[in-house]
């Protein structure tokens, strides 16, 4: 479809045309020539819709799956749109499939309702949940802003928040993906902007920023996971003298901050296991060696 098409398109026309450009593109095998094009005319369309200050949420429920699938791709999960007329009727309406290692972990649907397996981990379950409601919350939020009413490239954002001279932003971009953004605020201006493709961060920054919350009180990621390593080795201490010394209040109080400590951050749970298992690996291996020592000094003894 060319340029001149797309502008003669009705609003309606428009959405169901991005719809359909949307839904090649999902459903178009890696690198095939169907899936270059569809990506085309997927642009295209998002320029036009975008000219038109359209909102193109409105237009697709598979907007929020897409999201989703975007927020989770770093942790090695895999999202794919359920809008088969079976699922449909089961679940009623397109919802998103959620995989882990080719395994379904969870289903959620477009009010961000999780249908989640029981044979995932309560800490892995509050991260998809809080990541389902994560993205619910910025697409709602976007869906209600307007644009800033300022000069230049910012105004292309929509404001979510503002406090105490400080701003969150949002824009789409190009490609459909969210771009998040705190500024300083003075009169009409804005300086010093820090950008962001994670919410939970730029939400994390404008609170900071803004004075929300005492920066000198936050831990960074690197912190948590010094802290995590040196209390799981400090609980597994073999022989646990130091451990045992504590009452059982304190025992408590020091496994209650690990396992918070892998809520937040349910990777340090898997690095500590793989250090772990290289750990024991290296004990094995340096045990069978003595051994082996210990065979060839008896035969040497007894020839």
């Amino acid at each position: 479809m060319a340029i001149k098409d797309v502008q003669n398109l009705t609003n309606e026309q428009l959405v169901q045309e991005y719809k359909k450009a949307s839904k090649d593109f999902r459903h178009s095998e890696e690198g095939s020539q169907k899936l270059d094009e569809a990506e085309d005319q997927m642009n295209l369309l998002f320029d036009e819709i975008q000219k038109r200050n359209l909102n193109l949420l409105d237009f697709t429920t598979t907007k929020y799956y897409e999201e989703i699938s975007r927020n989770l791709k770093d942790k090695g999960y895999k999202v794919t749109i359920q809008d088969d007329q079976e699922s449909i009727d089961k679940y009623g309406g397109i919802t998103a499939k959620i995989f882990k290692d080719d395994e379904a972990v969870s289903i959620v649907n477009k009010d961000g309702d999780l249908l989640l397996s029981k044979n995932i981990s309560s800490a892995e379950s509050d991260y998809l949940i809080h990541t389902a409601q994560s993205v619910k919350e910025y697409i709602n939020n976007y869906n209600n802003a307007e644009n800033l009413d300022v000069e230049g490239n910012a105004n292309k954002y929509r404001k979510l928040m503002e406090f105490n001279n400080t701003v969150l932003a949002a824009k789409q971009l190009s490609n459909g993906e969210f771009e998040f953004v705190t500024w300083n605020a003075k009169g009409n201006g804005l300086s010093s902007g820090h950008y962001f493709n994670d919410y939970d961060k730029a939400k994390e920054d404008m609170a900071v920023r803004c004075g929300l919350i005492n920066k000198e009180k936050m831990f960074t990621e690197t912190e948590i996971k010094i802290l995590h390593s040196n209390l799981v080795a400090y609980s597994l201490d073999e022989p646990k003298e130091k451990y045992n010394d504590l009452g059982f209040s304190e025992k408590i109080d020091v496994d209650m901050l690990v396992e918070k400590i892998e809520k937040i951050m349910p990777e340090v749970k898997k690095e500590y296991d793989l250090d772990a298992k290289k750990q024991n690996n290296e004990m094995k291996e340096e045990r069978n060696f003595s051994a082996e020592q210990s065979d060839i000094g008896d035969e040497e003894y007894e020839i």
